[in-house]
C-alpha cells in the first residue's frame, strides 16, 4: 500500500515537472518519460512481492517445523502420564487443533502459507498417529484396533480449515479465537464455495433430462 502511495505522488509531480517544461509539440516526449517510469515502478513492485512471497514462504517453513516439534514434545509427555489413554489421546486431539490454530495465526503471506499447512497436518498426523500405535499397543496386539479413536480430521479446503478453527474455539481448545480467523482464510473459503456453486450450476444446464 506505501509503495503504491509513494508511486502515485512521485508519477504526480513528474507529471507537473513535464508539463511545465515540455511544449505541446514534445508530448511525445512526456509519454516516453512516464512510461519508462511506469515500467521502473512495476519492475520494483514485482521484486518487492517476489522477495516478501519467499521470505513468508521461509518463515512458514521454520514456523511448521517449529511445531512439529512442539507436537513431538507434547506426545512424548503424554505417552509417560498416568491418566487413562483415552483422556491422554483426547489430549494429543485438542493439542493438533490448537497448533492449526497457532500456524493460521502466526502464518505469514496469506494463502501462501497453504502449502505449508498441508505439510504441517501431515507432520502433525504422522505423529499422532504413531503415537496412537505407542498408546494402545496392547489393544492393536490384541486385535481390538477397531475400538481405536480416530485420528484428527485432515483439513483439506479453506472451509474445513475455518470449520476446524471455529470448533476448536467453541471448546476453547484452539489458540485462535473463532472471531481472530484471518481475512484471507475467510475469503479463500469463499472463493472456494464460489467455485463450487459454479462448477454445480454449470453442471446442472448441462445435464437436462433425454427429450421427451
Amino acid at each position: 500500500a506505501s509503495l503504491g502511495q509513494s508511486y502515485l505522488q512521485a508519477r504526480r509531480g513528474l507529471e507537473r515537472w513535464l508539463a511545465e517544461r515540455c511544449e505541446a509539440e514534445l508530448e511525445h516526449v512526456s509519454r516516453a518519460v512516464l512510461q519508462s517510469f511506469d515500467t521502473r515502478v512495476e519492475a520494483t513492485r514485482r521484486r518487492a512481492v517476489f522477495q516478501n512471497g519467499d521470505r513468508a514462504r521461509s518463515y512458514n517453513r521454520q514456523l511448521r517445523s517449529r511445531l512439529t516439534r512442539e507436537y513431538c514434545a507434547f506426545l512424548s509427555a503424554a505417552n509417560d502420564a498416568s491418566s487413562p489413554k483415552r483422556e491422554r489421546f483426547v489430549a494429543a486431539q485438542r493439542e493438533y487443533e490448537a497448533l492449526v490454530g497457532a500456524f493460521v495465526a502466526q502464518c505469514e503471506g496469506g494463502p501462501l502459507a497453504w502449502s505449508a499447512f498441508g505439510m504441517l497436518q501431515e507432520s502433525l498426523r504422522l505423529e499422532q498417529a504413531a503415537a496412537l500405535q505407542q498408546l494402545f499397543r496392547d489393544e492393536i496386539r490384541a486385535g481390538e484396533g477397531g475400538a481405536l479413536p480416530d485420528l484428527s480430521p485432515r483439513a483439506t479446503s479453506a472451509a474445513a480449515l475455518v470449520a476446524l478453527l471455529e470448533e476448536g474455539a467453541r471448546r476453547g481448545g484452539a489458540r485462535l479465537p473463532a472471531a481472530a480467523v484471518p481475512t484471507w482464510l475467510v475469503a479463500l473459503s469463499r472463493e472456494e464455495q464460489g467455485l463450487a456453486g459454479g462448477a454445480g450450476a454449470n453442471h446442472n444446464q448441462g445435464g437436462g433430462g433425454p427429450a421427451a
